[in-house]
């Protein structure tokens, strides 16, 4: 399970909520899934994704919130 909690969504132009998009990508870039796309009304976000059938390895997801991309390692273990 991929846990993202509390992900502060630290961007100046918040205003009533944050456009969010993360995506889960293989350490050949291959995008594997969409793990969240929407609106979080709040500054923090909490989600959890099944990633059951992932190989052991390392990988990547991929976080944009109003348009700025930040990106996180995950590995699976």
């Amino acid at each position: 399970v991929l846990k993202l909690k509390n992900l502060l969504l630290n961007c100046p132009t918040f205003r009533g909520g944050y456009n969010v998009i993360i995506d889960l990508f293989d350490i050949t870039g291959r995008q594997l899934a969409r793990v969240f796309s929407g609106r979080s009304p709040s500054e923090a976000l909490s989600l959890e994704h099944e990633v059951g059938d992932l190989a052991k390895s390392l990988y990547i997801y991929v976080i944009s919130i109003n348009g700025q991309i930040t990106t996180k390692k995950f590995v699976k273990e």
